[in-house]
């Protein structure tokens, strides 16, 4: 594929306006769960939520799949179905250029997937343990891809018309850690690429906002661990392209790279807790794309800030019947765990 060719076709191609899509998007976004809703579901038995989850934006899933299966099971596939077809429908309603960017960004989930089964593979485990779901990789894609070797299905993964060569990134010998890497790289490489080429301020400003997200949960992590900044740079993507990602890594101590934090828009708490203050950004995180979906009602930025609420909200509903059926969680401790904007 001719790389250059297809960043031309991107760049300069983006309406300045999707009022269809956007009203979609924005309607699509008003039946997220809040707040309140967590607290209801919180209430209630595997059971119960999948119920209330039939009579909102999951009854379609819940009515197809109640039939075959109940409680946690029904939750989890239904969340699962329900994902791949919002994020599928956003695509198709999309004019070509935005299907172009949509595309580009919701290859995170397939990189999700596809790190998973390989993770399943290693560990000698059942396809149907896969929990997240696929975008560009249907389902019977990935578990065609599930049933080669290792080495075979590293050699296998490819993206159609992608702004990067993910080949140039894996190679088949690579164990588990340097493929999640490698493969992580190439993704924030080829969202980089997008941001550049794109003309548009409000997404390019979204995309580097995900971009310090992920940067700066590596840095806390290794700069807890007194890993030498030379180090931390190597395991981050391009630190230079923000000015907090820099300064944290360039740190002396966890200490000061925490005062960093704490001076900038990001939300951390109060906690010293390393685990509490990732959750933090977590939370931050939502609550900056809710706030973009939410006050820019045309443009790109707010679909791909949809597409991220929408998965934190998948995500939560599942830790949530995953701890109801097991039982190890307090109400108050399946709470914490949840990623929900006040």
């Amino acid at each position: 594929m001719d790389v250059a060719k297809y960043k031309l076709k991107i760049s300069g191609m983006i309406p300045r306006d999707y009022p269809y899509l956007n009203a979609r998007v924005s309607s699509k976004g008003a039946q997220l769960l809040d707040k309140n809703d967590y607290e209801s579901l919180l209430k209630m038995e595997a059971n119960g939520i999948a119920r209330k989850m039939e009579e909102g934006q999951y009854s379609r899933e819940i009515n197809e799949l109640g039939s075959k299966l109940d409680g946690t099971e029904l939750v989890e596939a239904a969340l699962k179905r329900n994902a791949s077809r919002i994020l599928s429908d956003l695509v198709e309603m999309s004019p070509e250029s935005m299907e172009r960017i949509l595309k580009v960004y919701l290859r995170r989930y397939d990189i999700e997937s596809l790190k998973r089964i390989l993770q399943l593979k290693k560990q000698g485990k059942a396809f149907e343990e896969l929990e997240s779901p696929g975008f560009d990789y249907t389902e019977e894609e990935l578990e065609s891809l599930f049933e080669k070797d290792f080495e075979e299905m590293i050699e296998a993964i490819e993206f159609d018309r992608s702004l990067v060569d993910y080949s140039e990134y894996l190679q088949p010998d690579m164990d588990l850690d340097e493929f999640e890497s490698a493969i992580d790289k190439a993704y924030f490489d080829e969202l980089e690429e997008l941001a550049d080429i794109t003309g548009n301020k409000k997404l390019e400003g979204f995309i580097r906002s995900e971009l310090e997200y992920e940067n700066l949960r590596i840095v806390l992590r290794l700069k807890k661990y007194g890993v030498e900044p030379e180090e931390i740079r190597e395991k981050c993507f391009n630190t230079d392209s923000s000015d907090l990602v820099k300064n944290c890594t360039d740190a002396e101590s966890f200490e000061e790279c925490m005062k960093h934090l704490e001076a900038s828009d990001w939300d951390t708490g109060s906690s010293e807790s390393l685990e509490d203050i990732e959750h933090r950004l977590k939370v931050s995180r939502l609550r900056k794309a809710l706030k973009t979906l939410r006050t820019e009602p045309l443009g790109l930025a707010p679909i791909m800030a949809f597409a991220l609420a929408k998965m934190v909200e998948v995500e939560n509903l599942r830790i949530m019947v995953q701890a109801k059926e097991t039982g190890a969680q307090t109400e108050d401790e399946i709470r914490e765990n949840l990623v929900i904007a006040e």
